[in-house]
């Protein structure tokens, strides 16, 4: 399979993936967000995106489930495609300062391992563009089983 076509059919199987988690449930008192960002890991750096829906759990707790998709900046990787779960302090309705970490996993192609993981903490902050419209800014530190690659990962 071409790269582009490759590209394509990875990007379609984060969103089918994504779009099945934001199917689960109502949408009252959830979030749509959509993320891009940029991985520097210590052997790959990657592109980000992850598309999700959020839940308040409590004043204070928030869940996300997202699809993401990696793709290698560069050659020598594969695209990463998978699913995950983040909880966030603090985040979610009022601008200001808010902790997420969260575990991830999937599938990998085109010379990627077969399987991956992924864990991620770190902080951001949210923006209120209109009452229910935010933009957020974070950092994270990622941890990836693929090739064991570390790095930061920041995203809006």
């Amino acid at each position: 399979m071409n790269g582009a076509r490759r590209s394509r059919a990875a990007c379609t199987t984060a969103l089918l993936t994504a779009g099945g988690l934001l199917g689960a449930g109502q949408l009252q008192a959830q979030g749509i967000g959509v993320e891009l960002g940029w991985l520097s890991g210590s052997r790959q750096s990657y592109y980000v995106m992850s598309l999700g829906l959020s839940r308040k759990l409590s004043s204070t707790l928030s869940m996300t489930f997202k699809g993401t998709w990696y793709a290698p900046d560069g050659p020598g990787g594969g695209d990463l495609v998978g699913g995950g779960v983040d909880l966030s302090l603090w985040r979610g309705g009022n601008p200001g300062l808010y902790a997420v970490g969260g575990l991830g996993g999937g599938f990998g192609f085109s010379g990627a391992d077969v399987f991956w993981g992924s864990y991620s903490i770190g902080a951001g902050w949210d923006f209120r563009l209109f009452s229910a419209v935010g933009l957020g800014v974070e950092a994270r530190w990622v941890g990836l089983t693929q090739g064991g690659d570390e790095g930061v990962q920041v995203g809006v």
